[in-house]
């Protein structure tokens, strides 16, 4: 929407936003309910795998999960350390999805959602998964998504489009705060070749940003391409976004630089993905790039 102000004409310091925290509690002590877009420090989504692998591996992951070989976790040390530095650069994020790869491979689960929890007490944290461990789910687990408010978001692919009741019954017997999504369709994310224009794949861009390695990036997508590079040979430029240790960064400035297009940008097929869509595959042992490029 800002940027469609911003074609129409309106002048940047004209446009005003309402911060998340604000929504969340309140009118602030000083009465300022709206902040110029120039001057606000938010970002509206942001992802972290906490596992890059997956138990389903699904051919056409955009995280690029089904090219994983073996477990990768996140330690808490680094997860918590990071986040802590986002905060002080971000303090307001509206949304956070903790996911992968598969968030319940993860054996430290709990303490990663607490500590997200603790680190952003005003933000709608969401835990992503495709659910084949959810039944499973320890009791602590569960009182842990209650006590800290935190929902899941059960994307439920084929293999797992029959256990539609049994989710169903699982959230209502917890009192889990949780949404199902039956997932059809895929899409191919990107083409082989910098085929379009940088700045338009922006405009059209949904801003999902990722964490990952202390490192910010405005795709989260984008993070991962390493294992596209490493499978089949380097194809994509490996943008790794920005560094939040980086004693450059004022708040306002990290803001803006992520929402400059990246070289990444110009291989990005989003213009096309509403149209060309894939029926979902299981990854297979012998996957070529072909069948992951548009």
């Amino acid at each position: 929407m800002i940027e469609t102000c911003i074609q129409l004409g309106i002048r940047d310091e004209d446009v005003y936003l309402i911060p998340n925290k604000t929504l969340v509690t309140g009118i602030p002590d000083d009465g300022n309910l709206l902040i110029p877009y120039q001057k606000c420090v938010q970002i509206f989504q942001l992802d972290i795998h906490i596992a890059d692998h997956c138990n389903l591996n699904c051919e056409l992951c955009c995280h690029n999960s089904q090219l994983v070989e073996g477990e990768v976790l996140v330690g808490y040390e680094e997860y918590q350390r990071d986040l802590r530095q986002l905060h002080k650069l971000v303090p307001d994020i509206c949304n956070i999805s903790v996911l992968g790869g598969e968030p319940l491979l993860h054996p430290d689960l709990i303490h990663l959602l607490q500590i997200t929890r603790e680190i952003y007490p005003y933000t709608n944290i969401t835990m992503v998964t495709n659910g084949l461990l959810l039944g499973s789910s320890s009791p602590e687990l569960i009182e842990c998504l209650k006590r800290n408010d935190i929902g899941i978001a059960i994307s439920l692919y084929p293999p797992m489009h029959h256990r539609l009741d049994e989710m169903l019954k699982f959230i209502k017997s917890t009192g889990i705060k949780a949404s199902v999504k039956r997932v059809q369709k895929f899409f191919k994310k990107f083409s082989a070749t910098p085929k379009f224009d940088p700045r338009e794949m922006t405009a059209l861009c949904g801003y999902v940003m990722g964490l990952r390695n202390g490192r910010i990036s405005r795709c989260v997508d984008s993070l991962y391409v390493d294992y596209f590079n490493k499978k089949f040979g380097k194809t994509f430029p490996e943008v790794n976004g920005f560094d939040i240790y980086d004693e450059k960064w004022t708040p306002i400035e990290l803001i803006h630089a992520l929402e400059e297009p990246m070289e990444l940008c110009a291989y990005c097929a989003n213009k096309y993905t509403s149209v060309d869509t894939f029926p979902w595959k299981q990854a297979s042992g012998n996957i070529s790039k072909e069948d992951i490029l548009y």
